[in-house]
């Protein structure tokens, strides 16, 4: 269970001394009006803000080390696993923090092993770590409220989707959405309270069933429950070809392999950045096309747990092949046959 309003609101003022911001992206009245709540909170129980680590203003930005420890705390994470971060020590702070989320499964690193703890979390990994935690389901289509959605990275735009057809992400006053920029403390603190209200209202709607639908509905919930608990997220995925090297104008399938291979949604859209050469990619089958010579990394990433796998690829002009004053063409076409996923 999530904690209630006092553990809610001052699980910030644990850590950080909270001044009331500018701006926090057309949320002013909404912070305002958390900004009274907290302050009759530290009034009632005398509670003294921030400590001797110094104060954070909310209009700063939530580093992702400050963003996993709220939410550990307001969800009541406790349970750790081990994790392989070389940019996370024993000795930090945050270190039994990361444990928990990696543990929780609603954040898995910006890679195989870095965490970027002091790394500002951006508005959309925010998103991501959220939609996970509330085991929402991706929805791409739902991030077409955003006017920016282009902007989405594809990894996260399924989950960005999901938070925002939820109501815990809304727009700015322009309804975009600006995914890459920081979240403050600020936007965090109503984004968390959002998640409460959802899950308090999910509460009350099931107390004011009566006895008979309430027996029904706590089998379902339970039977939900249990499958959303077996739900097994992916940690890993791999990339490859049968080439690593392709002729301009070739076509080939890359192929995704993700673990654990029990994972429930082993979905994979697939993405390419052009380097010094040129590429396209089917974002769902994974062919790609050679355009113009130099490298290029290709991206599989899970819909669901936004784990990524990259492949770099080099592209080269195929070779005419001379028998005396013959010219033949090895007639190189590639394939069609669809991404695999296993």
């Amino acid at each position: 269970m999530i904690k209630k309003t006092i553990s809610l609101l001052l699980v910030f003022f644990m850590t950080f001394t909270i001044a009331i911001p500018s701006n926090a992206y057309g949320l002013e009245t909404e912070y305002d009006e958390l900004t009274e709540k907290l302050g009759q909170l530290l009034d009632e129980n005398g509670l003294a803000a921030g400590n001797s680590g110094g104060s954070f203003n909310p209009d700063g930005n939530a580093t992702r080390a400050e963003f996993v420890t709220m939410a550990n705390n307001l969800f009541e994470f406790s349970e750790i696993s081990d994790i392989n971060f070389a940019d996370v020590n024993a000795n930090d702070w945050y270190y039994p923090e990361v444990q928990k989320a990696f543990n929780a499964g609603y954040t898995v690193g910006v890679k195989e092993t870095m965490f970027a703890p002091n790394d500002d979390l951006t508005r959309e990994q925010a998103a991501v770590m959220i939609s996970r935690i509330m085991k929402l389901e991706s929805d791409t289509a739902a991030a077409d409220v955003f006017t920016d959605k282009s902007q989405i990275s594809n990894w996260a735009l399924g989950l960005v989707g999901a938070a925002a057809k939820a109501e815990i992400f809304k727009g700015c006053d322009d309804n975009s959405f600006k995914p890459q920029n920081p979240i403050t403390v600020a936007e965090a603190v109503i984004v968390f309270d959002r998640v409460r209200i959802k899950i308090d209202e999910s509460v009350d709607d099931t107390n004011e069933t009566d006895t008979t639908s309430s027996n029904s509905s706590s089998s379902s919930s339970s039977s939900n429950s249990s499958n959303s608990s077996n739900k097994v997220s992916v940690t890993a995925v791999a990339v490859s070809t049968t080439a690593s090297s392709i002729y301009v104008g070739q076509i080939i399938t890359l192929t995704s392999t993700v673990n654990p291979t029990n994972a429930t949604n082993k979905t994979i859209v697939w993405s390419v950045t052009n380097g010094t050469g040129n590429a396209s990619i089917d974002s769902s089958t994974g062919l790609l096309t050679a355009i113009e010579v130099g490298t290029v990394t290709v991206t599989a990433t899970n819909t669901n747990s936004g784990v990524s796998g990259t492949m770099e690829v080099t592209i080269t002009v195929e070779p005419d092949i001379v028998f005396g004053s013959i010219e033949q063409d090895p007639g190189h076409t590639g394939g069609d046959v669809l991404a695999e996923v296993s």
